[in-house]
């Protein structure tokens, strides 16, 4: 090869890496492909070329990432793309992530359309035919908005006037099931909270999830306030022996997250819970170095590669799918997106459990209770449930609406209007009414038949066989041979007294049995005469004037105080 030909080739494969080099250039400068966030993290929005990613990830200070879709604001048409751009450019700067995509399920009934070669008013009209929710229609009004003013020639401002007019009518008000006590969204009556109460001592559930269920049941927290304390937050002073929670408040339209915090006093047993919880979160993610951790972690492969008392090993359906060998569950992994919280050096944020998780951690809970004995039903644990059951306990108590709004973290007694549609009569009713349902099994349902005892000749009076007192009377009708006390305080056809030795008696008797086949008997045996217990001990709380609210599996629950609460 000639000198001159090697030369040549050399200046031509200059020449290629020197294109390829500027091929390989951003088109688009950084700046103006990442964009601060309204709680300033810094997060991408477009690719190299300047167009508009399909999905933005969108980090939050209670550790979720919400993945933002741009798809339903763009169509291909120049113009149109222009106006929606800026519009979402806006709305990143301004609303929440879910915000956005709410409306971009509206605003795709329309760009979905013109995609398909239809004019923009004709989309607009098409859409409004579609209309699902009222977001919808929001997001249809936004837009017009919009068109109008960036002054888009193919929409005329009279079709925008009659857009702006249009309203959906017979919405059903969010609140209606606190009237209807929905089963699912309505608040807990005073008998079923007895029995979610139990929940915050089992050992069986995790500490950290008994802390989150005693806030939702004390205070009423929204999920978001929960997964967004830290430890920080709680307060407890040796000298003055008060402990409270600074607690974020969320309602208030500011920028930032955490800038504005209520005080909330905490019980002793409430607050030791807490202390010990961050003493296990010491022992347990100690090797993370956060600077300002959570008080409700995101549990990751950290929790579990250790053995610790803070670890739930046991046998449940609450381990189903997600259950490794050992039976410990496995849901919770290591934040996926850490590395967007450490690029907008927010890290400790990344290890917050999300609002999500709050909702998940809640409702497991009910795995380990009874079920509701006003709906024979597993229990649905929603934080607003409890937020709706201290509201209206509180209207029933005499509150104002500034107090019920201050207790509810309200900035105005707007808000808690629909709390006061019931009076405290009203409500008394409810529960009176729940606590006489047949669902409350056996005699608890007998008892509301107190009146056929006193001179009804159908009634046989029944006699314990210890110390031969009347217990109370029989309706079966029909012959039984069976033995008074075992049988009787299991049966719906028995109706006790109210003479309260008489069942102290009996159950004396009762628990002799129960002894001597202990002793003598293996296997669900054992268990034969839990149901009698529980009944005569139920008994004896009746007679002595003590509201009995629930019976089954051998448990008896009476009316006690809740855990914490300010009304003790």
């Amino acid at each position: 090869m000639s000198n001159e030909l090697a030369e040549e080739l050399i200046e031509v494969e200059a020449l290629h890496n020197d294109s390829r080099q500027d091929y390989l250039q951003p088109v688009s400068p950084e700046s103006e492909r990442y964009m601060s966030s309204r709680h300033e993290y810094r997060i991408e929005i477009k690719d190299y070329s300047g167009s508009w990613l399909k999905e933005i990830q969108w980090p939050d200070d209670n550790g979720r990432v919400t993945r933002v879709k741009t798809t339903p604001f763009f169509t291909g048409d120049e113009e149109l793309d222009r106006i929606t751009s800026a519009m979402l450019f806006h709305m990143l700067q301004h609303y929440m992530p879910s915000s956005v995509n709410y409306y971009g399920e509206g605003i795709e009934l329309i760009t979905s359309r013109v995609i398909q070669g239809e004019s923009i008013v004709d989309a607009f009209q098409a859409a409004i035919l579609d209309i699902r929710k009222d977001s919808d229609l929001t997001a249809i009004k936004t837009l017009s908005k919009w068109l109008i003013a960036y002054e888009h020639e193919e929409y005329p401002y009279d079709f925008h006037a009659e857009v702006i007019k249009l309203s959906r009518g017979g919405t059903q008000n969010a609140y209606s099931t606190l009237f209807t006590l929905d089963a699912e969204m309505g608040p807990f009556v005073r008998e079923e909270m007895l029995i979610i109460q139990e929940a915050v001592n089992n050992p069986y559930i995790h500490l950290e999830d008994r802390v989150i269920l005693a806030l939702s049941i004390v205070f009423g927290m929204r999920p978001i306030q929960i997964s967004l304390m830290k430890q920080s937050d709680f307060v407890g002073s040796d000298k003055v022996g008060i402990a409270y929670l600074n607690v974020p408040r969320v309602k208030q339209r500011q920028k930032l997250r955490r800038m504005q915090f209520t005080k909330r006093i905490l019980s002793d047993e409430l607050a030791g819970m807490i202390r010990r919880l961050i003493e296990v979160h010491g022992e347990v993610y100690g090797e993370l170095d956060l600077k300002d951790p959570p008080l409700i972690m995101r549990r990751t492969k950290l929790f579990y590669s250790q053995l610790h008392p803070y670890m739930l090993r046991h046998e449940n359906s609450f381990y189903s799918e997600n259950a490794d060998e050992a039976g410990v569950h496995t849901n919770h992994t290591v934040q996926p997106y850490q590395d967007l919280y450490d690029d907008s050096e927010k890290t400790d944020e990344g290890h917050h459990l999300s609002s999500n998780g709050i909702y998940y951690r809640l409702n497991c809970i009910a795995n380990f209770i009874p079920r509701s004995p006003r709906t024979c039903m597993r229990f649905h644990l929603n934080p607003y449930r409890f937020r709706y059951t201290l509201g209206t306990n509180a209207v029933s108590e005499g509150k104002t609406e500034a107090e019920v709004a201050d207790l509810l973290d309200h900035s105005n007694t707007g808000s808690v209007k629909h709390y006061f549609r019931y009076t405290q009569e009203m409500f008394e009713i409810l529960n009176d009414a729940t606590n006489k349902r047949v669902e409350q099994r056996h005699f608890v349902a007998a008892w509301t038949r107190e009146g056929d005892q006193t001179g009804n000749i159908y009634g046989e009076e029944i006699i314990e066989l210890k110390y031969f007192t009347v217990i109370g009377k029989c309706h079966k009708g029909s012959l039984c041979m069976l033995e008074p006390a075992v049988a009787c305080y299991q049966c719906d056809r028995f109706c006790p007294n109210k003479d309260t030795k008489a069942h102290k008696n009996a159950l004396e008797n009762l628990l002799e049995k129960t002894d001597k086949l202990e002793r003598t008997s293996t296997g669900p045996a054992v268990h034969q005469l839990d149901e009698a217990v529980a009944g005569c001990k139920a008994a004896i709380a009746f007679s002595e004037g003590e509201a009995v609210m629930f019976i089954e599996n051998g448990e008896t629950s009476t009316a006690t105080p809740i855990i914490g609460s300010q009304h003790e």
